[in-house]
């Protein structure tokens, strides 16, 4: 039995579905490469912005933004610039980045055309507290508990 050109055959199918696998894997880390840096520049500029309660709604929201994009500035892998939405209330800050991933022009082979391959959509949260107003508070609470086991005792 002739076993000639068995191993030509059989490369022509296992080499291509390993490049295939590596290019998954490697795919799969950018992405969440990706999101790892997004989700740290949306919690870092929550926490952040948390610190200056003496800014006002309009100016925290720039500051806030502009420390994300300070922070993902040219770490992000095949994405264009995400978008980055700041919600600020009375006790919270909320960060919402999004963003899509696209393969390089290069990657495309000629005939397939993709808009987006996976997008990337998070929130992160930060607490927004007056240090004053935390400790007062937390002098309130403390008065009223003495008060209530005085009379309690009594």
């Amino acid at each position: 039995m002739k076993t000639n050109g068995y191993t030509t055959i059989e490369a022509t199918i296992i080499i291509p579905m390993t490049i295939l696998i590596i290019m998954l894997l490697v795919w799969l880390g950018v992405f969440f490469f990706n999101k790892n840096i997004m989700a740290h520049a949306a919690s870092r500029a929550a926490i952040m912005g948390g610190q200056h309660p003496e800014l006002s709604n309009d100016d925290l929201v720039e500051y806030v933004t502009l420390t994300a994009e300070d922070i993902m500035k040219n770490k992000l892998l095949f994405m264009e610039d995400p978008v980055i939405e700041v919600t600020v209330n009375y006790m919270d800050i909320v960060v919402h980045i999004s963003g899509d991933m696209r393969l390089p022009d290069s990657t495309r082979m000629g005939g397939i055309y993709t808009e987006k391959i996976w997008e990337i959509d998070l929130t992160e949260k930060g607490a927004r507290l007056d240090p004053s107003i935390f400790v007062r508070t937390i002098g309130r609470v403390r008065n009223g508990l003495s008060e209530n086991r005085v009379s309690a005792s009594e």
